[in-house]
C-alpha cells in the first residue's frame, strides 16, 4: 500500500514545477480517488477543458444543469491568471492556483490545481489532479485524485487514528466526481447522448456516466454516507 501511495503521489509530481506543490506532494497527505466513465469523445472534451473561459463556461453550465436556485452557490473569481479564489459556506476564503493545464498526448488531458483555506479542522491544502483518456466509442475515462494535508499537526494525528478528515475529503471527492460528469456532459454544444449510449456505459465502467441531454436536468447528486 505504501509504495501505491507514493506512486500516486510522483505521478502528480510530473505535472508540477512549483517547489511549494512538489514539496506538499512528498508529504503525509490524505489521499482520495474517484474514476467513471463520460460519454462524450475526447475531442470534445479536450475542446471544453482547453478553451479560455473555461471558467466562465464552467459556472454557466453549474447554474444551468445543477443549481436548483438559477445561481451560482459560490462565486469562483479570477485574480490573475491562473488564480482564483472564493468564499466558501463558512465564508472563509479558498485560494486556488493553476497547476497545470493541457493535453498530455494524444490520448489524454491533464489538469492539476492546488486550493488553500481552512475548514473545521484548520488550515490545509490540497492538490486535486484530474486526467480525462480518450476510450474511442466508449467516451472518456476519467480520474479524479486529491491529495490533501491539513496544517495542524495534532489534528493530523488524530486524522489517522479516526479518520474523519479523510472521510470529510472522500465525500467531497464523491461530490467532484458527479458535479465533473454533469458539467462536462454540458459544456459542448454538439454532445448527444442516446438512451442505449447509457446502458453501454454503465456496463463498460461501474458508477459511469449519469444521462444529462443538453437543456435537460441533471441526475440527483450523490448522498453522504453517514459511514464516510
Amino acid at each position: 500500500m505504501a509504495l501505491a501511495v507514493n506512486v500516486f503521489a510522483l505521478e502528480t509530481a510530473e505535472f508540477v514545477q512549483e517547489a511549494d506543490a512538489k514539496a506538499l506532494l512528498a508529504k503525509k497527505c490524505i489521499r482520495a480517488e474517484t474514476s467513471g466513465l463520460i460519454a462524450i469523445g475526447f475531442d470534445a472534451a479536450t475542446r471544453a477543458l482547453g478553451r479560455n473561459d473555461l471558467l466562465k463556461a464552467v459556472r454557466n453550465e453549474y447554474t444551468r444543469s445543477i443549481s436548483k436556485s438559477g445561481k451560482v452557490d459560490i462565486d469562483v473569481v479570477e485574480t490573475a491568471p491562473g488564480r482564483y479564489h472564493y468564499f466558501n459556506d463558512r465564508n472563509k476564503r479558498v485560494d486556488i492556483i493553476e497547476l497545470y493545464r493541457k493535453q498530455t498526448d494524444e490520448t489524454s488531458f491533464d489538469i492539476v490545481m492546488q486550493a488553500s483555506g481552512k475548514r473545521f479542522f484548520g488550515r490545509y491544502d490540497v492538490i486535486i489532479h484530474v486526467r480525462v483518456i480518450d476510450a474511442l466509442d466508449a467516451g472518456v475515462v476519467y480520474t479524479a485524485r486529491i491529495h490533501a494535508y491539513p496544517h495542524n499537526g495534532p489534528i493530523r494525528f488524530l486524522a489517522r487514528r479516526t479518520g474523519a478528515i479523510e472521510r470529510y475529503f472522500r465525500k467531497n471527492t464523491r461530490t467532484i466526481d458527479w458535479v465533473a460528469r454533469t458539467i462536462c456532459e454540458g459544456l459542448d454544444p454538439t454532445f448527444a447522448l442516446r438512451e442505449h449510449d447509457v446502458k453501454q456505459t454503465d456496463s463498460l465502467l461501474d458508477g459511469g456516466a449519469h444521462a444529462v441531454r443538453p437543456g435537460g436536468e441533471a441526475s440527483a447528486p450523490p448522498t453522504h454516507d453517514r459511514r464516510g
